[in-house]
């Protein structure tokens, strides 16, 4: 489950025994079944929330 308010993605595997995994900005998500890494950043790419705009804002005064 994804929020749209906030960045949050919750992961839950049937391998985990139904376990929430919570991923937030900066982290990578894997997806078991598809044996495949995606960025929490990539997930929220289009999604306009405080969270991804302090991110990008922090992002862009580091470089």
């Amino acid at each position: 489950m994804c929020e749209q308010d906030f960045v949050d993605v919750e992961i839950c595997r049937r391998s985990s025994g139904w376990v929430s995994n919570h991923y937030f900005l900066g982290d990578d998500v894997w997806f078991e079944s598809l044996d495949f890494n995606l960025a929490v950043e990539e997930i929220y790419r289009w999604v306009e929330n405080e969270d991804m705009a302090a991110f990008l804002q922090a992002r862009k005064l580091g470089d």
